[in-house]
């Protein structure tokens, strides 16, 4: 004589296994390059305007031999998929890290960058 438990196992474990497979075929379009500043050594992903569409920040090492300090180059998302042209900003010397978070906690997304300067 089985007991209700392990009648209620055994019926679970026939739910389980007589669950078919879904399948689904994914694709991907070919890649996409965006000029961002000169040398980018990271990126971040977050929302920076608040429109709920995520969006990049680079920094941008810079060259300073040719005396460029570098920034971070802001791409703001477009909703597809892809992004809209860099916007750069300042950010000390040579920014080489960065990160994402709502560091305040005023409920904004905030940048912190590490420079080389």
């Amino acid at each position: 004589m089985h007991s209700r438990n392990e009648l209620l196992i055994a019926g679970l474990m026939a739910l389980t296994f007589s669950v078919p497979t879904a399948r689904c075929q994914v694709q991907f379009s070919g890649p996409t390059d965006y000029a961002v500043g000169t040398k980018p050594a990271a990126i971040a992903v977050g929302d920076f305007n608040g429109d709920a569409i995520p969006d990049l920040a680079v920094a941008n090492t810079g060259d300073v031999a040719s005396g460029d300090d570098g920034n971070v180059g802001i791409l703001l998302g477009k909703g597809d998929g892809t992004f809209g042209a860099s916007r750069g900003f300042d950010a000390g010397k040579n920014p080489w890290s960065i990160a994402v978070g709502d560091f305040n906690h005023d409920g904004n997304l905030d940048l912190a960058v590490r420079d080389g300067g």
